[in-house]
């Protein structure tokens, strides 16, 4: 559920069209923010990754999840795990956020498509 609650993010009260699928992560150097302990290891604040980043780029800021992902990004991490901040989210609810990924390790990530339903091009999608 958490998937569908990040896709909606609260915004209507119907269920908008989307996409749902899974993924196989085989993904190195992911730093874990989901809870207070591994925030502190990193020296990372909940208001950092809590901050309501869209709403602090359309008043023209920078939200300071960017800033943290640039320092990451420098120190060579991959992507983060974090708690989810949809409506309705609980405390289980958790997020892998994702900056580097392909198709080859130490940084995996491929569509779970056992059935072969997904589209398989671009034009697909249109």
């Amino acid at each position: 559920m958490t998937a569908v609650r990040e896709s909606n993010q609260g915004l209507a009260a119907k269920f908008n069209p989307c996409l749902l699928c899974a993924y196989q992560v085989d993904c190195d150097d992911i730093v874990d923010l989901s809870s207070d302990a591994a925030r502190r290891v990193e020296g990372v604040d909940y208001d950092e990754i809590a901050a309501p980043w869209l709403k602090i780029f359309l008043a023209g800021d920078e939200p300071p999840q960017w800033a943290l992902y640039r320092k990451l990004r420098g120190r060579g991490v991959a992507g983060v795990k974090v708690p989810s901040f949809a409506p309705g989210s609980s405390e289980d609810d958790k997020n892998l956020v994702l900056w580097r990924w392909g198709r080859d390790l130490p940084h995996r990530v491929e569509a779970f498509d056992p059935s072969g339903r997904l589209p398989q091009n671009q034009l697909s999608w249109d």
